[in-house]
């Protein structure tokens, strides 16, 4: 092999390596980073002190979230319960979320990163402010969530950005912050179901004994159901009514909207009255509860579960959407064969 090949064959070489070498940099955090290191290293140790947090997407009223007593409450909803497992999922994951790569502290490139300056007017990322005993703790932008990467974040008052390894997805409607779990009742100790609709035949599904099938009771006779189903799922509906929003009874529903009404009464003695108002053009109705246990109670678990319930259901109106607004009205047609001789 001659010189000027040996000579050409080296050049080549090194250029390889030197390619190599920048590559691999390229793949590497900027600043070499150790994967345990926290973007909120003090935040861990002070999540029992969180009392407040405050949430802003551009576009939306500011989400204010505050804790008394060992109580979350959302104040723009008239202080109703507040979702604690979703206020708990975002302040750990802030608290865990690690760094991984320094990026851009130009304010100009931000906005690639959702990291910009987030305001009711503008901002395409979550500000998310946190405070205990009014005293701020941290004040954060949680920008884009990049797959397989991480999240990126800054400090609201610092330059300096970050992608963390975390998945931060921060919900900008106030429904995600309300607790929409509402009434739960055993299925079977839900004894009958009596529903009087305004406008149409009212009909009561009942039973002597939770082992027994549901009969339909209708204008003094008793008939079998359609589909046994149909009736269950009239019995269980009491449990799988979740709001769209809450405010405060007062008053309770106007009774020129009223639409329905049902008592469901259980086999140890709590009755539950539940009002549902009439559609709204935006496919959305009312309804409100009420729960009673006769004296003396069949049950004390009974009477002090209808407590309960009533101090935490009876003060609100929810709002519900099509779906359960259909479910919960169902015509006398819809489960027995008004026709059948």
């Amino acid at each position: 092999m001659s010189r000027n090949n040996l000579i050409i064959i080296s050049i080549i070489a090194v250029i390889c390596i030197i390619a190599a070498l920048v590559i691999n940099s390229k793949n590497q955090p900027e600043t070499g980073l150790s994967s345990e290191q926290l973007f909120l290293p003090e935040l861990k140790e002070k999540l029992n002190m969180v009392d407040k947090v405050l949430i802003q997407h551009s576009g939306n009223e500011a989400i204010i979230l505050t804790k008394s007593n060992d109580r979350w409450a959302h104040t723009e909803k008239s202080n109703y319960k507040a979702n604690f497992t979703a206020i708990r999922d975002l302040l750990t994951q802030l608290a865990e979320a690690k760094l991984f790569e320094a990026k851009t502290t130009k304010e100009k490139n931000y906005i690639q990163l959702g990291v910009e300056e987030v305001t009711k007017e503008k901002g395409s990322g979550s500000r998310v402010t946190i405070y205990s005993k009014e005293k701020l703790l941290e004040d954060i932008i949680i920008g884009r969530y990049k797959i397989n990467k991480g999240t990126y974040l800054r400090k609201a008052k610092e330059k300096q950005s970050w992608l963390t390894q975390s998945k931060l997805i921060v919900q900008s409607r106030a429904l995600d912050w309300l607790d929409t779990n509402l009434v739960n009742i055993n299925e079977n100790n839900i004894k009958s179901v009596e529903y009087s609709p305004i406008d149409d035949t009212p009909y009561k599904i009942t039973r002597n004994t939770n082992n027994e099938s549901y009969k339909v009771v209708h204008g003094g006779k008793s008939s079998a159901p359609k589909n046994p189903r149909f009736v269950d799922n009239i019995a269980r509906l009491i449990n799988e009514i979740k709001p769209v929003d809450v405010a405060k009874r007062e008053g309770g529903i106007n009774k020129e909207n009223i639409f329905s009404s049902r008592i469901y009464k259980t086999f140890d003695g709590m009755t539950i009255v539940a009002i549902c108002s009439k559609q709204k053009e935006d496919k959305t109705a009312q309804i409100t509860f009420d729960f009673t246990v006769p004296e003396p109670a069949n049950s004390s678990n009974s009477a002090q579960l209808a407590q309960q319930y009533r101090k935490e259901f009876s003060p609100w109106v929810y709002t519900i959407d099509d779906s359960i607004f259909g479910k919960f009205n169902k015509q006398l047609g819809d489960i027995v064969e008004l026709n059948a001789k």
